[in-house]
């Protein structure tokens, strides 16, 4: 998304200015970054609202990550405990498109 639809999105939603020119004068990138995201909390919060209306559980983002990074540190520490040491660069290669295949040369 690039930044005039950004602002666009933030222009529609929050509706304090008269234009976009205004806009653009009365917050800088870090304000508009912080209200996107507060925004799109907001909206997920009142779709899982409305999924649980429908007996429908979505999943939260926030917690799909932590469990991502946990899963992602178990795995390094148990590669540390088999004695196979990677750094970054190699481990994304060792990667196969996130299905946690493995393919370790030597």
């Amino acid at each position: 998304m690039d930044l005039a639809e950004i602002e666009a999105e933030i222009f529609l939603e929050v509706g304090n200015w008269k234009n976009f020119d205004e806009l653009e004068d009365s917050i800088n990138i870090e304000e508009l970054a912080a209200l996107r995201k507060v925004i799109n909390k907001r909206e997920h919060q009142r779709n899982t609202f409305a999924a649980a209306l429908k007996g429908i559980k979505l999943d939260d983002p926030e917690k799909n990550e932590y469990d991502k990074a946990m899963a992602d540190i178990n795995r390094r520490a148990q590669m540390r405990m088999d004695g196979l040491e990677l750094d970054d660069d190699q481990l994304d290669k060792a990667e196969l498109g996130g299905l946690g295949i493995m393919v370790i040369t030597e």
